[in-house]
């Protein structure tokens, strides 16, 4: 068995070892990122105690995504994405190195500010070339498989990376695990440089054509707009984005620590439930593959199934009293576990579409700019809900948005826009 896993993985019609290479890579980069970004974060809070402190480093770590993600598209169409990927994890590598030898100098707030904002610049690019980078290194049969997979390490890497986290602060010196991080993502590049990006690459395309920004981010945008049945999963995903944040980022927290005032032991628990639930549905779809119903109707049946979910977050604050404490940490728990194994229903076979649908030479461009406008709706949910909470009781805002959520379902929004053409997944 052993020797017959060899011959596969040497062989050169193989797509195994790239499947191994990347998501081995992919796994060192993600929980080192996560560990790090929790580890880095408990030593602002302990060393400032200051809210703004721990706020200004969230908010670098998510500017990189929503503004450069358009021109992270563009540099993944127009240079050689195994060089970005490679190089995007040397250079991550470098910078934590730089950190670690300033550190035994000066280490204050601009230092880590800095550093957090140039990771995540990386991180954003590295992303949008993975993504656009899939198809070419497995077999299309494959491709599924691989998204589901990593989604099975980023929603790992949620769960046990605070955990990780916890522990490196309380018992490694945080210069010592900078050191450590810089080395894991410098032995994930080198590993990157062994992947074939041209194993599934069906023409040699010509990338030497000079870049321009803003009219290659262009071409993006119409190529979106004028495919009905992508432009229909990218209203889907607005949707769902802000309904989502609406009704459950911002005030189910809100709802669980000054309503029912559950402990942060149970707080943790229920959290840490969704990303259980990402993990369990990424390892359901990975095991379908393509074997789907036309996804059209999936849409549908998976947005009428999140905005019932939705509504359950809110209604038991409209029948029991706040008394029952473990009643409402299980409660919570099941729920956000099955909001999780739905978004996995949801993200995994969408990103599959993108990437079998797009042509290879416009993929990175069309998934930046998708992101990048799904994600445009997130802060103004934010601030919405904000506000709201702020005049009406919080229990509302999870029944207004599943409500509204519902309503479009029923009325068949989605299917008027993805009926034609099917987004059926193709068997190779």
């Amino acid at each position: 068995m052993y020797s017959n896993l060899i011959k596969t993985f040497r062989d050169p019609k193989s797509d195994l070892k790239n499947f191994i290479l990347f998501c081995s890579g992919q796994f060192v980069s993600l929980f080192g990122t996560s560990v790090y970004s929790f580890a880095i974060s408990l030593y602002i809070l302990t060393v400032t105690g200051s809210g703004l402190s721990f706020a200004t480093n969230l908010v670098l770590s998510i500017l990189p995504t929503v503004i450069l993600g358009p021109v992270a598209g563009v540099l993944t169409d127009r240079l050689n994405r195994k060089m970005i990927i490679v190089g995007t994890d040397l250079i991550s590598g470098i910078v934590l190195l730089i950190l670690f030898i300033v550190s035994f100098v000066q280490f204050n707030l601009i230092w880590i500010y800095a550093v957090t904002l140039i990771l995540n610049i990386l991180s954003t690019l590295f992303s949008v070339c993975s993504e656009s980078a899939k198809p070419n290194i497995v077999k299309e049969k494959n491709l599924m498989k691989m998204n589901a997979i990593s989604r099975m390490i980023l929603s790992a890497s949620f769960i046990l990376g605070p955990v990780l986290g916890g522990i490196v602060y309380a018992f490694i010196d945080i210069k010592t695990f900078i050191l450590i991080n810089a080395f894991s993502f410098m032995i994930s590049g080198m590993s990157e440089l062994f992947i074939n990006f041209k194993f599934n690459v069906e023409e040699k395309k010509d990338k030497s054509e000079k870049i321009k920004i803003f009219s290659d981010m262009k071409d993006g945008l119409i190529f979106l707009f004028n495919q009905k049945n992508l432009l229909g999963m990218m209203i889907l995903f607005i949707f769902i984005n802000f309904f989502s944040t609406f009704s459950v980022v911002v005030p189910v927290p809100y709802i669980l620590t000054n309503v029912i005032e559950l402990s942060s032991v149970s707080f943790g628990i229920i959290e840490a439930s969704f990303s259980v639930g990402m993990l369990l549905g990424a390892i359901v779809v990975s095991k379908l593959n393509d074997r789907l119903m036309e996804y059209n109707k999936l849409l549908t049946l998976l947005t009428f199934i999140s905005s019932i979910l939705i509504l359950l977050m809110g209604a038991p604050l409209l029948i029991f009293s706040f008394e029952y404490k473990l009643f409402y940490t299980i409660y919570y728990s099941l729920i956000h576990m099955t909001y999780g194994v739905v978004i996995a229903f949801v993200d995994i076979p969408v990103m599959t579409m993108l990437q079998k649908l797009v042509p290879d030479e416009l993929r990175g461009r069309v998934i930046s700019v998708a992101i990048s406008i799904v994600k445009v709706f997130v802060p103004l949910a934010m601030i919405t809900s904000g506000s709201v909470l702020n005049v009406i009781p919080a229990f509302w805002l999870p029944l207004t948005g599943g409500g509204c959520l519902l309503i479009i379902t029923l009325r068949y929004y989605y299917v008027d826009i993805l009926k034609q053409p099917s987004l059926k997944t193709q068997e190779t």
